[in-house]
């Protein structure tokens, strides 16, 4: 399978986006209004026991990459048999294998680091060493002596580039020729009503969400560090600027300690249009990867901004050629972004 960046073109989506600029604020907010039948979404949280790659340490506070991936994989699977189309995968997607092979082919990764600083001030990281050290003690280690200030717990995670190409080397191994093809589509940014298209054309959609605050005053993100991804299930514009989003958050449900839970949970989120990206708050995700900036266990009252989305479809034979003809652009755009995919 080549590595096809595109849109997918099902169910009209670019004569809406053509459209939208004529159409009256309540048709905009009906126009961005989509959602999908939850049932068919895969239900695996990151907590599941059965994940149990380690590198350096078991991934599970940080797998809400390849967790959600998989449970949109398995949406995409389940709705299409259940339309009684043939099977696009030659394996079930519905098993928490799935998530080990992601994991590993995305690198995910998680550690523990032990903040330390010199006698000037400056800060430096011992990667899972020192760890639960008592803040204050001294190493003297070679260009010290240092001073412990703390130890940061599940430090690590996904990156965006390793997701993409870790999701495309592992499709063809699942989805061969023969198949109906799953094309991998992604997009900076994306917007109400290219999220309500892709709903509506039953995509698999992943969402990657910044953890950060929103400036009233000058109406812009500022981002706290870290990140989160869930699926999406649905959207709903109330209005040109405001509405809701409801995701699949891998997450799970809160736990005691703030650790994942082995099922994933729905959530219902609020969003603002704010600077042309769509700003997330509600109860949803974890921010323990966070050095300094944890948000309580589970993520209670989290705010993010959507900065990435990652979609699977199986399109039908008439969008394919559309399919092909956009792939380049979006590759371009990918690598403008993040470098060489």
């Amino acid at each position: 399978m080549k590595n096809i960046l595109s849109l997918p073109s099902q169910n009209g989506r670019v004569a809406v986006a053509v459209l939208a600029s004529c159409l009256s604020v309540a048709t905009i907010a009906q126009a961005q209004t989509a959602d999908e039948p939850i049932y068919d979404f895969g239900q695996f949280g990151q907590g599941n026991a059965g994940i149990t790659v380690a590198n350096t340490l078991n991934i599970q506070p940080n797998a809400c990459v390849p967790t959600s991936v998989d449970d949109g994989l398995i949406f995409l699977e389940n709705y299409q048999v259940g339309l009684g189309h043939t099977d696009p995968f030659s394996a079930s997607q519905n098993n928490v294998n799935v998530i080990n092979t992601l994991a590993t082919g995305m690198g995910t990764e998680n550690n523990n680091f032990t903040v330390v600083t010199n006698g000037a001030g400056k800060r430096f990281f011992y990667k899972n060493q020192y760890i639960g050290t008592a803040p204050g003690t001294v190493i003297n280690a070679p260009g010290g002596p240092y001073y412990v200030v703390r130890t940061d717990y599940n430090v690590g995670g996904t990156s965006l580039a390793k997701m993409v190409s870790g999701l495309t080397a592992y499709l063809p191994t699942v989805n061969p020729v023969n198949l109906p093809h799953v094309y991998t589509t992604t997009g900076v940014n994306p917007s109400a009503g290219t999220l309500a298209q892709f709903l509506s054309g039953d995509d698999a959609i992943e969402l990657t969400m910044l953890w950060g605050t929103n400036n009233a005053a000058t109406g812009k993100f500022v981002a706290t560090g870290g990140g989160h991804e869930v699926d999406l299930e649905g959207i709903k514009m109330t209005s040109a600027t405001t509405g809701t989003l409801t995701i699949v958050d891998p997450w799970g449900a809160t736990q005691p300690g703030g650790a994942p839970a082995a099922t994933a949970n729905l959530v219902t989120c609020n969003i603002t249009v704010t600077n042309g990206g769509l700003f997330v708050s509600g109860n949803f995700g974890d921010d323990s990867d966070v050095i300094g900036n944890y948000i309580g266990a589970g993520g209670q009252n989290a705010s993010a901004m959507v900065t990435y989305d990652m979609v699977e479809s199986v399109p039908d034979s008439a969008s394919t050629l559309l399919l092909l003809g956009v792939s380049a652009m979006g590759l371009t755009a990918l690598r403008n972004k993040f470098g060489k995919a």
